[in-house]
């Protein structure tokens, strides 16, 4: 909680699995944060506004029969998805073309053509810390074509600490570094960026429970 509060200004949408993370999910799920959390088989959670499934072809396989279950449960549930993939282009848009959804692809690191695609399967697309990497420059090409009411910046914490924060334990404050960095490189205003990417956020997981109380 001291964490994420060092990054709340307001609202937060925390991500993540359940498993033995369960408790921690609830913990905050009762100081109002809204989750999207990655559980089939209990729904329970009032604060659940998502599913998140990954399509990760180096540590599992792609876009397996469990993420099939995944999105249809989001669609059952009238909830978004937040998927990670990598290097499961073809099978992740075959799935999101077979399965209809709508959601995030978060940390995205593909390409144009890819992006383009998700875009127009009404996708909204993620930034993590990787965009502010010197080498980064295949996700800043991308960065450069997502129009405003589809692009979101993230943690994707311990890791992927933007730059000038690289190689400390990633937390919520740093998003700060990547929204600055993607603001100049788009051209904008902070305060600019800030206010497209919340109400972005807003709109794919509604109000969070907190910041409605507090009327923020």
């Amino acid at each position: 909680l001291e964490i994420l509060a060092r990054g709340n200004r307001g609202r937060a949408f925390v991500a993540g699995g359940m498993g033995h993370a369960a408790p921690v999910c609830r913990m905050l799920a009762k100081k109002g944060f809204t989750l999207a959390a990655g559980i089939l088989e209990d729904h329970d959670l009032d604060c659940h506004v998502a599913l998140a499934l990954g399509a990760d072809c180096v540590r599992i396989p792609p876009l397996s029969t469990p993420d099939e279950a995944a999105l249809e449960r989001a669609r059952a549930l009238d909830l978004p998805v937040v998927i990670h993939t990598r290097e499961a282009d073809d099978d992740t848009l075959g799935l999101l073309r077979e399965i209809p959804s709508r959601g995030i692809i978060h940390s995205f690191t593909g390409g144009p053509g890819f992006c383009r695609a998700l875009l127009d399967l009404g996708f909204y697309i993620s930034f993590s810390g990787i965009v502010t990497f010197r080498a980064a420059d295949n996700v800043r090409e991308v960065a450069a074509l997502v129009p405003d009411d589809r692009l979101l910046v993230e943690t994707d914490s311990p890791f992927l600490a933007p730059v000038p924060m690289r190689g400390r334990t990633n937390e919520p404050a740093f998003v700060a570094h990547t929204a600055n960095f993607l603001s100049t490189f788009r051209g904008v205003e902070p305060s600019a960026l800030a206010h497209v990417t919340t109400a972005n956020a807003i709109s794919i997981f509604g109000e969070t429970p907190a910041a409605t109380r507090r009327g923020a």
